[in-house]
């Protein structure tokens, strides 16, 4: 989950929209065509071809890019069941834990809970999941990143 948070995060720093995928599934180029995004390749491929991949470095060389379809071992396909089993998704990294403890407050109720795919790494940017699956941006709260929790 290292590299998907982290991954993620900058992302959502730059405005990229991003959809979880598992790993490993054939279907993941499909959808990145009938979604309008780009699929991220493995990293040795991202290396090789300069393409955006898992590497949060190759998303922040990339240019262009509105949407990302992410796949990862572990962290896209538990955001992912997470998600389909209704929970709140928050894509945490040391980098942005702050801002996505104070988005987390912001949309729990009572009693809510809240899973947190967490990391360590400093950002402010808060990717969330949002109902059609794609983790979108969060800003940090107006007191910026640190704000009072």
């Amino acid at each position: 989950m290292l590299s998907f948070t982290t991954a993620l995060t900058v992302a959502a720093e730059r405005g990229i929209a991003v959809l979880p995928y598992r790993w490993g599934d054939d279907s993941a180029a499909r959808v990145a065509r009938e979604q309008g995004a780009v699929l991220a390749v493995g990293r040795r491929r991202g290396r090789e071809g300069g393409k955006v991949s898992l590497s949060p470095d190759s998303i922040r060389r990339s240019a262009g890019i509105t949407r990302l379809v992410l796949p990862s071992p572990n962290g896209a396909t538990v955001a992912a069941r997470l998600a389909g089993a209704g929970a709140t998704v928050v894509g945490v990294a040391l980098r942005n834990a702050d801002a996505a403890a104070a988005a987390a407050l912001r949309r729990l109720g009572a009693g809510d809970a809240v899973a947190l795919a967490a990391q360590v790494d400093a950002a402010t940017a808060v990717p969330v999941l949002d109902e059609g699956g794609w983790f979108t941006t969060e800003s940090a709260p107006s007191g910026g990143p640190h704000g009072t929790f």
